[in-house]
């Protein structure tokens, strides 16, 4: 739901009243129309990535007092769901094994887009191992927020790699890794 904001408009000048004006419309009467791959790209800009030391390191709470003021180091919220999903990583894909997104969706019944959100915020890496989740494609998929190639991908593939799983440019053949993915 959008935000109202109540700027002074000439109409409602004239009455001495303002008038509820949507952030949405501010925005675009100021020529900056907000699209969703801007937001995309912004939240995206604002995670900060597991490996960078100058953060400090968040504990992971296991207490449902502590979860209940869990934030992230970007200032959001870690939700209830969030947790399910950190949970199931933390406590059944071990250290040389991979799951899909679509597996763990199905897992905690939701969507994989909704587990790869929910990983992509995820504050509590590596202890909270997300670069162990890849598309069912058996593609990397995305890593913190970024898909295709680039520094976190890379990074993704690197930390899988040490792990004992190769994942090459084309994709890793799921079947033949059988052994090492995690079924719910």
């Amino acid at each position: 739901m959008p935000r109202t904001l109540r700027p002074r408009t000439a109409s409602a000048e004239a009455k001495g009243k303002s008038a509820p004006v949507t952030t949405r419309a501010v925005k675009k009467a100021a020529g900056k129309a907000t699209t969703a791959t801007t937001r995309k790209k912004a939240s995206a800009a604002t995670v900060p990535p597991p490996w960078d030391e100058s953060l400090a390191p968040l504990t992971f709470p296991t207490a449902e007092s502590e979860r209940a003021t869990a934030t992230r180091q970007d200032g959001g919220r870690v939700t209830p769901f969030m947790f399910r999903v950190y949970d199931a990583l933390l406590q059944q894909i071990s250290k040389g094994k991979f799951t899909t997104y679509g597996e763990l969706a199905s897992h905690l019944g939701t969507s994989p887009r909704a587990v790869g959100q929910a990983l992509r915020v995820n504050p509590y890496a590596p202890h909270i191992p997300c670069h162990r989740v890849i598309a069912a494609s058996g593609q990397l998929g995305g890593f913190f927020g970024q898909a295709g190639n680039g520094e976190y991908t890379d990074k993704k593939r690197r930390m899988l790699a040490e792990e004992g799983i190769a994942i090459p440019d084309a994709g890793l053949d799921i079947e033949q890794h059988a052994a090492s993915l995690h079924r719910f």
